[in-house]
């Protein structure tokens, strides 16, 4: 059951990844700065009650399974959640409070889409690698 959890988690972060990546981010450049400053501050909060509830689960899952199953496939899903993390406090975060104080903002909307890029790939690696196993346990391959 809790396989099946972390594939879930998993798919979400990988749809809201994929969405913000393709369509939020850049529909950032088509709004005017100073509404943009305003939008920005609201999209923030919104996103972090469907994110961070997610991301959370997805690192406690993911550290369990390297604690109390350990085997590569549970360590490399770890490793990439603890990259995934650090990318978002150490590039995205400060990315978007420079966004959000309208610093060089066109400058900052395409770093924040660069930036973006490796969770997106990250977050789409994790889904392959919860399916696989997923995949992998039910059939016995």
């Amino acid at each position: 059951m809790l396989l099946l959890t972390k594939l879930l988690i998993d798919c979400c972060l990988f749809m809201l990844a994929w969405l913000v990546q393709v369509i939020i981010y850049p529909s950032f450049q088509y709004t005017d700065v100073q509404k943009l400053s305003f939008w920005h501050n609201r999209y923030q909060r919104l996103i972090s009650y469907f994110v961070l509830p997610l991301m959370l689960s997805e690192l406690i899952i993911s550290f369990y399974y390297t604690l109390y199953d350990f085997s590569i496939v549970h360590l490399t899903h770890s490793g990439l959640v603890i990259i995934i993390w650090l990318s978002t406090f150490l590039h995205a975060v400060p990315v978007h409070q420079n966004i959000e104080n309208q610093s060089n903002t066109e400058e900052n909307i395409r770093k924040l889409v660069k930036v973006n890029t490796l969770r997106t790939l990250l977050w789409t690696v994790l889904l392959i690698l919860s399916a696989t196993e997923l995949y992998t346990t039910f059939i016995k391959v």
